[in-house]
Order: structure tokens, then sequence, then C-alpha cells
């Protein structure tokens, strides 16, 4: 891991307690590394401030958002129902596993 990635994790408050430990202690002794950490957190704040996309936790966390997104889904889902599926009913797509090299089928798929 980098000074960076340490740093970032560090403001982020992910870092583990001996990263944790190291980097206080730089902050304490070190004006360059208390400078870089403040520069980080000006960059984030650029960042939360500049892009809309991370304003959506005040959308979620609004109940009546919550209740619109829930009734437009459920709207949609009883507009065009799917059918039922049946023990006849065919697959959409059909899946046809062939043995590799080896004799051996992909286990993932089975």
């Amino acid at each position: 891991m980098t000074k960076l990635e340490e740093w970032i994790d560090y403001m982020e408050g992910e870092a583990d307690l001996k990263t944790m430990a190291k980097l206080g202690l730089l902050l304490e002794h070190s004006r360059r590394d208390r400078e870089i950490l403040q520069n980080l957190m000006r960059v984030r704040q650029m960042i939360e401030l500049s892009d809309p996309a991370l304003d959506i936790h005040e959308f979620v966390e609004d109940p009546s958002y919550m209740e619109r997104l829930h009734a437009r889904t459920m709207a949609r889902i009883k507009k065009n129902p799917r059918p039922l599926a049946t023990e006849d009913a065919k697959p959409a797509i059909e899946i046809i596993l062939e043995p590799d090299s080896a004799g051996e089928t992909p286990s993932n798929l089975e």
C-alpha cells in the first residue's frame, strides 16, 4: 500500500490500528504530512461539493422519496406483469454445458 493510500484510509477512518498510530505520530511531528492530509481533505470536499451523484443520501434517507419510489416500482410491475413460471414453460435462454479439454464441465455454471 502506498503512503497516499494510507492517508486516504486514515482520512476515511478505514486504516488499521497500526497504520492509524503511525500516521497519527507523523501528524504530530511532520508539518509536511499535516499539509498532505489537509490537501486530501480539501480535494475530498471539492469532489463532494461538485458531484451531484454524491447527494443521493439525502433522497434515500427521505421516507417520502422511498414511498414514491416503491409506489412507482409497484405500478410498473402491475402494468407489465411477467407470466408465472410453469413446469412445462421453456426457459428464455438455454445454457448448454460442454466439457472442456479435460472432460470437466464448469462447476460455477452448474
